[in-house]
């Protein structure tokens, strides 16, 4: 998912985030304003809706930045996962 041009997904956003439990520091995980977090559910929502049935909400840190929880069961190449993101995402 892409928002304001940073992108919440992908294989560069997720070892981007273990990189960064791994090995700490590193700058502050940015401030998610109250609209991208609403704009954030809403999408886990429309992926539900779309058939990725267990899709989960994103987890907002105290400390900042986004957490998604997203299980590797959830089978990322049933048709529904594939076609659900282009549904969800607004140009």
């Amino acid at each position: 998912m892409t928002n304001d041009g940073t992108t919440f997904d992908g294989p560069a956003f997720e070892t981007a985030v273990k990189a960064r439990k791994l090995f700490g520091g590193g700058p502050a995980p940015p401030t998610i304003s109250a609209s991208q977090r609403a704009q954030l559910v809403a999408f886990a929502r429309c992926m539900r809706t779309h058939g990725v049935m267990h899709f989960p909400d994103p987890v907002f840190p105290a400390g900042g930045g986004i957490e998604h929880n997203i299980p590797s069961t959830l089978g990322s190449s049933a048709p529904a996962a594939a076609r659900a993101p282009k549904a969800c995402t607004k140009p």
